[in-house]
């Protein structure tokens, strides 16, 4: 299936993404990789994969479970406006909101908007 796929979205616990892309390395030349493991960096994805593979970090929060939340992204430098473009648009009925942030940004960035949710509707 990934030998015939543009566009490969990694949805896995943390502890299996890097042993799984490690096992489909040979298949992800030239593809666009979507990861959205907690805690797993751009650099530890793509010391996994091929160079070339483009690879784009979302992390969503819990209201895109009901679809309308928000989700922070970073990329590689091989990532291209067209492949944001793509990612925005297969994603935006889960995702309404999405925004690119530094990658070292990505804690803090997480622990406002996962938790955000959270504590309004505790007052509400």
């Amino acid at each position: 299936m990934v030998e015939k796929s543009d566009v490969v979205f990694a949805c896995v616990k943390p502890h299996i993404l890097l042993p799984a892309l490690k096992s489909l390395s040979d298949r992800l030349n030239d593809k666009l990789l979507v990861s959205i493991a907690a805690g797993i960096t751009l650099d530890q994805i793509q010391q996994a994969v091929p160079k070339s593979t483009r690879i784009i970090r979302i992390m969503p929060n819990t209201p895109c479970l009901v679809g309308v939340g928000t989700a922070v992204y970073a990329h590689t430098s091989s990532v291209t406006e067209e492949d944001i473009n793509l990612i925005s648009a297969l994603c935006s009925s889960i995702f309404p909101v999405f925004e690119a942030i530094p990658e070292s940004l990505f804690n803090a960035a997480v622990g406002v908007s996962g938790s955000s949710p959270a504590y309004v509707s505790l007052f509400t």
